[in-house]
């Protein structure tokens, strides 16, 4: 049987990692309600993620120059790196706020799997502020809700629901920057110690 070939949602679902995040929900009441009236980021976390985009673009820069002139790349490479620092001290004091309010999630490109306290009607809009540990990106986000399933309680949660959300009208740099915490959320799996048995 011939497979259909992936579209460009199938490809965002398919990359989907786990990881720690905070996340605070508000319903959109109707079509027209701007996600600025119910969340804004902080200076902070706005800082935050223009580091990682920095970086990110010089990360590319560096390596194209170092083949140039390698005592240039090299200095450039103290310069980044002191920039990196910069951007771990300030985002250390957020660290521990985030985590206390932190809960494991599935994140892909196109959306987020999470659990709940109180169940949402499909196709319900909500307003997204998240916030992916251990990086400290912070994205305010429309999203609507694709499923919302009742898990029954066990020894460590109570009953909740898991629920799936979609982004909608996500923006470039929001988008990009989810993709590089997906790639590099990857990579520190791969790279974890295995437990020995």
């Amino acid at each position: 049987m011939d497979s259909k070939p992936a579209t460009s949602k199938d490809r965002r679902e398919f990359y989907r990692v786990s990881c720690s995040a905070a996340i605070e929900i508000e319903e959109l009441t109707h079509e027209a309600q701007a996600l600025a009236d119910i969340y804004t980021l902080p200076a902070e976390s706005i800082m935050i993620n223009e580091f990682r985009i920095m970086s990110a673009e010089s990360n590319s820069l560096l390596k194209t120059l170092a083949d140039r002139d390698s005592s240039l790349g090299a200095y450039l490479k103290v310069l980044n790196k002191k920039i990196d620092l910069l951007a771990a001290t300030i985002t250390s004091g957020s660290e521990n706020k985030f985590a206390q309010a932190a809960q494991e999630i599935d994140i892909s490109e196109g959306g987020i799997h999470f659990c709940w306290p109180k169940t949402f009607k499909n196709n319900q809009r909500l307003a997204l502020r998240l916030t992916l540990l251990p990086d400290n990106l912070s994205f305010v986000l429309a999203a609507v809700v694709r499923s919302s399933q009742k898990q029954h309680a066990s020894a460590e949660l109570a009953a909740h629901f898991l629920v799936n959300v979609e982004f909608e009208n996500i923006d470039t740099t929001s988008h990009q920057l989810i993709a590089r915490f997906i790639a590099q959320q990857q990579r520190r799996m791969i790279n974890q110690p295995k437990n020995k048995h």
